[in-house]
C-alpha cells in the first residue's frame, strides 16, 4: 500500500547518464549502549524497488512486516539527505530515542521523517512510494545516494525492534567489473585479449548493462627498457581502427560524464607507455563473442618480462566503490618467448578405436631450434550445421604425456558423432612459451547405417528382428518448436502423417527407442559417457534432466552437443519424456526423463527415470471409489465420518468390499465428458473425479489441460484408501513430447 500523499510520478530530471540505480540492503544494528531489542519486532527485507511504466519509473521502499505485529502502531521512515558526518553520523548510528526522532524539532538538519500506518501491508509486503521532492533535493545537493532508516513503533513497548537501513542510489557510483586479460606472447609481440566487463546501466534499470566508455591501458617493461626500440600498438579484436589513442590517459575523476575532451596526454617513459582504447558498447548476454576485445603490441624484445594494467571506465568514469577504494585492477604479467618459432606442419590422421564415438588424432611432432617442445594446444569446434549451433573445447597436453605411435603423436578425441562437423586446431609451444602457427583439420563422421534418412533424422542400427531405422535427431518439432503436452494418439497421428511413397513414418516403438538409447552396448543413458561419477553431472547440465527449467528445454539453441548417442540421436535422457508404442500394437508407454523435478523425489530418482530401461505408463491416478447406491449397507458413525460395514452373515458382500472403504456424508464423485478444448465437439473419453464443491478450480486443476464438462449430478460414493488409474489416452503433460521413426516403404 503506497502513501496516499505520494503521487506516482515520472522520475525527476537528472543528468541522462547519471541515474543508475543499485538497490543494496544493509542491516544497521551496530549500537554499543547495551540496549535490548526484540528482533521479532524488526521489519524484514527492507529494500528499494522501481515501479510504474518503463518511461516513468518511480522509486518505492518495500519491506515485510515484523514477525510480531501485536501492538504495532506505525512504521517510521527517515531519509538522510546530507553527508553522513558529525551530528548526522551519530543519528544514523544510534538505536535509541526513536519516538523522539519522530518529532521534526529533534531531527538534525538534513534528515526528514515520515510515518506509515501499521495496516499498510499489501498482502505480505508494505510498499511506500518515495515522494518526488526527495529526488529534487538529491539533485540540488549533487548527492549520489540517500540512506533510509526504518523502525516499527509498538504501543507501550520497552523492548522495541532495532532500526534497519538501506540505500537508494540516484547516480552511478559503481565501477565496471575488473578486466581479466589473457596474454598470448611471441618473441617480438604479444596478443592481449579480454571480455568486455559488465557495468550497471546509467538509468533506473539495474539489471541492464551500461555502456563502457573505454579502457586506460598501461604497458610496462619489468626487465630492461623501451629505449632501443619503440613498441607499436594496434587493435586486434572488437575495436575500430581509430579506437586506439597512443600516449593518452583518462581523467580519473568519477561522477562526470566522460567525453573525448576528458582524455589527457600521457607521455611515455623508458619503462612505460599509456594509451586509451575507446569502446562505447555494452556487455552482451545474448552474443558472447561480441564481448571479446584485444590489442597487439609489437617491437618487443625476446625473453623479457612485461606488465599490463587495464582499467575500464563506464560513461561516468567511475573508479571508486562504496568504501572509497580504487576499483580493482588485475595485473597481467607475461614474458616474451625466444626468437625461434616451433616448426609444425603436420599431416593429420584420424583412426577409429573400439569404443563408440572415440577416435585417435595423430600427427608428426613439431621441432624447435632453441629449445624443446613443451606442450600442444588444442581447439576443437563441434558444429551442428543444420541447427547453427557449435560447441568449443580448448585444452593443452604436455608433449611428454602424448603417446608416440610409429613416430607420430596421438590424442584421443571422444564423443564424436555423425551429423556434426568437427574442426580441430593444434599448435605447438616450446619451453619459452613460443607458439607455432596452428595447424588444423576438419572432418565429419559417416552415418552408422546405409540408410539415406530423411532430413532431420539419423540412421540407427537395428538388431536381430529389428531392422535398421531412421529416428528424429531431436524430439518432434513443428514450425521450429518442440511439440509437448500431446496425447499418445495425437503423437502417433502426427508421425504417421509424415509418411510418403518412399518412407513409412510412425511413432517410435519402445524397442526402437531402447535400441537407439543403448546401441546394443552396456550403456544405459543414451549418451557416450560411461563414467558413473561423471554421469549425474552430465545428465543434469548437458541433458537437462530434472532441472525444473522448461524454457531451456524448449530452446534448441540451448541444447548441448554432448548429450548424444553414437549414431547422433540427441537428448534421449532428458528435456522431454517421449511417447512410444509399447509391445502391443496400441499400447502406450513413455520413455526417458525430462526437465520436470518430481515432487518429493530427490535428484537420484529424477535421474533414474532417464535411463534407457525406465518406462512409464502415461496415466494418472484417481481415488478408487464404489457407488454408495449400489449396496445395502449398515452405517456406523465415528465422529464426522461413517465406516462402511456389512452384516456378518452376508458373505457375498464381504467378498466384494472391505472395511477400508470410508464414506464422509458430503463425499461424492462427479462424472465428466472430456474434450480437447472448450470449442471442441469431439468426445475424447470420460473420467470421474472426487467431487469437492468447496474447492474452486478443482476440476480444472485435474483436467490435464483438457476440457472437462460435467455429466449429470454428483453421486454419493465410498472412497477406497487405494488408487485407480484413468484412461491413458487422456493423459498429456507439458513435459512429454515424442519422436518419429521411419522405415523404407515396403520393408
Amino acid at each position: 500500500m503506497r502513501d496516499p500523499k505520494a503521487k506516482p510520478a515520472a522520475f525527476p530530471a537528472l543528468p541522462a547518464l547519471a541515474a543508475a540505480l543499485l538497490l543494496l540492503l544493509v542491516s544497521c544494528s551496530d549500537g554499543d549502549d547495551g540496549e535490548e531489542f526484540d528482533f521479532e519486532r524488526q521489519p524484514q527485507g527492507f529494500r528499494a524497488e522501481t515501479d510504474g511504466p518503463d518511461d516513468s519509473l518511480f522509486l518505492v521502499l518495500a519491506w515485510e512486516p515484523p514477525a510480531n505485529v501485536e501492538g504495532l502502531v506505525a512504521y517510521h521512515l527517515w531519509a538522510v539527505l546530507a553527508e553522513e558526518t558529525g551530528e548526522i553520523a551519530g543519528f544514523v548510528s544510534r538505536q535509541t530515542g526513536f519516538r523522539d526522532d519522530a518529532q521534526e524539532r529533534n531531527l538534525p538538519a538534513g534528515v526528514r521523517h515520515w510515518s506509515v500506518p501499521a495496516d499498510s501491508a499489501d498482502g505480505s509486503v508494505v510498499r511506500w512510494t518515495i515522494p518526488p521532492d526527495v529526488a529534487e533535493t538529491v539533485s540540488s545537493l549533487s548527492l549520489g545516494a540517500v540512506r533510509w532508516l526504518l523502525w516499527a513503533e509498538y504501543s507501550g513497548s520497552k523492548t522495541p525492534g532495532s532500526r534497519v537501513s538501506t540505500r537508494v542510489y540516484y547516480r552511478d557510483v559503481f565501477p565496471p567489473e575488473p578486466v581479466s586479460a589473457e596474454a598470448t606472447p611471441f618473441a617480438d609481440s604479444v596478443l592481449v585479449e579480454w571480455d568486455r566487463p559488465f557495468d550497471l546501466a546509467d538509468n533506473l534499470e539495474p539489471n541492464r548493462p551500461g555502456r563502457i566508455f573505454g579502457y586506460r591501458v598501461r604497458f610496462s617493461v619489468l626487465t630492461g627498457d623501451f629505449v632501443a626500440k619503440k613498441p607499436r600498438f594496434a587493435v586486434a579484436r572488437g575495436f575500430g581502427d581509430d579506437a586506439l589513442l597512443l600516449n593518452k590517459s583518462l581523467d580519473p575523476l568519477g561522477g562526470v560524464e566522460l567525453t573525448k575532451e576528458r582524455i589527457v596526454d600521457a607521455p611515455p617513459t623508458d619503462e612505460e607507455y599509456s594509451f586509451v582504447l575507446l569502446d562505447g558498447k555494452t556487455w552482451s548476454g545474448t552474443s558472447p563473442d561480441s564481448n571479446r576485445l584485444g590489442f597487439v603490441a609489437r617491437n618487443l624484445k625476446p625473453n623479457q618480462d612485461y606488465l599490463v594494467r587495464i582499467v575500464p571506465y563506464d560513461s561516468l568514469g567511475v573508479l571508486r566503490d562504496l568504501e572509497d577504494n580504487m576499483a580493482e585492477v588485475r595485473d597481467l604479467r607475461f614474458s616474451t618467448t625466444d626468437a625461434s618459432e616451433p616448426v609444425f606442419a603436420p599431416a593429420f590422421r584420424l583412426v577409429a578405436t573400439d569404443a563408440v564415438g572415440a577416435w585417435i588424432l595423430s600427427w608428426k611432432p613439431a621441432s624447435d631450434a632453441e629449445s624443446g617442445i613443451e606442450s600442444y594446444l588444442f581447439v576443437r569446434i563441434d558444429a551442428d550445421t543444420a541447427e547453427g549451433r557449435a560447441d568449443t573445447l580448448k585444452w593443452s597436453a604436455k608433449a611428454d604425456t602424448l603417446e608416440p605411435v610409429s613416430g607420430r603423436l596421438a590424442q584421443l578425441l571422444k564423443n564424436l558423432v555423425p551429423g556434426v562437423e568437427v574442426s580441430v586446431s593444434v599448435a605447438a609451444r616450446d619451453s619459452s612459451g613460443h607458439l607455432s602457427r596452428p595447424a588444423d583439420t576438419t572432418f565429419s563422421l559417416p552415418p552408422q547405417t546405409s540408410l539415406a534418412c530423411p532430413a532431420g533424422t539419423v540412421g540407427v542400427q537395428g538388431a536381430d528382428s529389428l531392422p535398421d531405422f531412421c529416428m528424429d535427431r531431436f524430439e518432434h518439432r513443428e514450425d521450429g518448436k518442440f511439440v509437448a503436452q500431446v496425447r499418445w494418439s495425437e503423437a502417433r497421428a502426427a508421425c504417421q502423417g509424415l509418411s510418403d511413397g518412399e518412407w513409412t513414418f510412425d511413432l517410435c516403438s519402445e524397442a526402437q527407442w531402447t535400441r537407439a538409447c543403448t546401441e546394443g552396448t552396456g550403456r544405459n543413458w543414451g549418451v557416450l559417457e560411461t563414467d558413473e561419477e561423471l554421469l549425474p553431472r552430465l545428465l543434469v547440465r548437458e541433458c537437462g534432466v530434472g532441472t525444473g527449467d522448461p524454457n531451456a528445454s524448449a530452446d534448441v539453441s540451448l541444447r548441448s552437443l554432448s548429450c548424444a548417442t553414437g549414431a547422433g540421436v540427441r537428448d534421449l535422457p532428458g528435456h522431454y519424456q517421449e511417447w512410444v508404442v509399447g509391445p502391443a500394437a496400441d499400447s502406450m508407454r513413455i520413455k526417458g526423463g525430462s526437465w520436470m523435478r518430481p515432487n518429493g523425489a530427490d535428484q537420484t530418482t529424477a535421474l533414474s527415470l532417464a535411463s534407457c530401461g525406465a518406462r512409464a505408463s502415461g496415466i494418472w491416478s484417481r481415488p478408487k471409489f464404489v457407488l454408495r447406491d449400489g449396496h445395502d449397507t449398515l452405517f456406523v458413525f465415528y465422529g464426522d465420518s461413517t465406516r462402511f460395514s456389512v452384516p456378518a452373515n452376508d458373505t457375498a458382500m464381504r467378498r466384494r468390499v472391505s472395511d477400508t472403504l470410508v464414506w464422509n456424508p458430503a463425499d461424492s464423485v462427479q462424472a465428466y465428458a472430456v474434450y480437447a478444448d472448450s470449442s471442441s465437439s469431439e468426445l475424447l473419453g470420460r473420467d470421474t473425479l472426487v467431487h469437492y464443491p468447496t474447492r474452486e478450480g478443482w476440476a480444472e486443476a485435474n483436467a490435464n489441460g483438457l476440457d472437462y464438462r460435467k455429466e449429470g449430478s454428483p453421486v454419493p460414493a465410498f472412497v477406497y484408501g487405494t488408487r485407480q488409474v484413468s484412461p491413458g489416452d487422456l493423459y498429456q503433460h507439458r513435459s512429454v513430447g515424442f519422436r518419429c521413426c521411419a522405415l523404407p516403404s515396403g520393408s
